[in-house]
């Protein structure tokens, strides 16, 4: 315990030192990120509690009005610093180009994305998505005309290079993208679709992927959602798949309350009865001061191994 809380000490210390160091770099930088320290107690006889410590920190550098970049981390409690995004992007009026370790994400779900292979997913124990994960390639786009653009990706640092093109349009309120990849670990080649939109207050959401296998094998995954708010406090959203390896439909559920303008009440359900897996994670967060926040979670799950309370606290900067 003593050891945990001396990284964390450390962690506030280079803070610091960023604090002070960050000035020379001129006007117009901004650092932001996150001092993360949470605290898990198991309840199986056989586990044992643990607390993890981390930085998340991001540097945003407008060298011209043509040119910026961006640098986010991470420095876990048990390794070296990770780099999550590092990456430059040169804006011209008919393409931007982007260079280096960066997002690529464009799927709407929060449980499942099919049609996404680059996208995160909801962390229950915030009730939030996580940071989008950086990839190192090259990406251009193409804007073209006012709804509408096209880009265009190589990806080079998995097994093999990862191939794309994603267009973006609206189409009467409908918000459409369609992506073609290739080059996947367990997918050759891969052409989806998605659609998004509103209908009476309703939100909702579908995306299909017509994936190629190996040994001309074809598979197609979907998935369905639909989402809905009362009085911008309450809010609810469902989603229905079939990307689990067993092809059973699998569901997520996520449910939001703001009885105020500094906590939350959230809680997330995942099912997927092929794998005889369920998850429930009710959590509540609240903001102690400005810059200070806590919060304190329930994790149920078929593992029991997974199964426990969680409680924490992040410093925002």
């Amino acid at each position: 315990m003593q050891k945990k809380v001396k990284i964390l000490l450390a962690l506030i210390s280079g803070l610091v030192t960023i604090f002070g160091s960050i000035s020379v770099l001129g006007a117009g930088v901004e650092l932001q990120g996150k001092i993360e320290s949470a605290y898990w107690f198991p309840f199986a006889k056989d586990g044992n509690d643990s607390m993890e410590n981390y930085l998340q920190w991001e540097l945003r550098l407008p060298w011209t009005e043509k040119v910026t970049g961006q640098v986010v981390g991470k420095l876990p409690d048990r390794g070296a610093n990770q780099v999550d995004r590092l990456y430059i992007r040169y804006f011209q009026p008919k393409y931007d180009l982007t260079l280096g370790k960066q997002p690529l994400t464009w799927g709407a779900g929060l449980f499942f994305n099919p049609a996404d292979p680059f996208a995160p997913t909801i962390d229950p124990t915030t009730g939030e998505m996580d940071l989008a994960p950086g990839y190192s390639g090259v990406n251009v786009n193409l804007p073209l005309g006012a709804l509408s653009q096209a880009s265009l990706f190589r990806v080079l640092e998995r097994n093999k290079p990862v191939t794309g093109a994603v267009y973006r349009t609206n189409l009467q309120g409908t918000d459409v993208i369609t992506a073609l990849v290739s080059g996947q670990d367990q997918v050759e080649t891969q052409l989806s679709l998605q659609l998004q939109g509103n209908a009476t207050k309703v939100g909702w959401f579908g995306q299909g992927a017509l994936q190629t296998l190996a040994q001309d094998k074809t598979r197609l995954q979907w998935v369905l959602g639909a989402d809905y708010s009362w009085n911008n406090r309450t809010f609810v959203r469902g989603e229905l798949s079939n990307t689990t390896r067993t092809e059973d439909l699998a569901t997520g559920i996520s449910v939001r309350y703001l009885p105020d303008d500094i906590s939350s009440y959230s809680c997330t359900f995942l099912i997927i009865p092929g794998n005889d897996f369920w998850q429930l994670t009710p959590v509540y967060r609240t903001q102690l001061t400005e810059v200070l926040g806590a919060r304190a979670y329930l994790n149920l799950a078929s593992n029991s191994q997974t199964t426990g309370v969680g409680l924490g606290l992040t410093y925002i900067f």
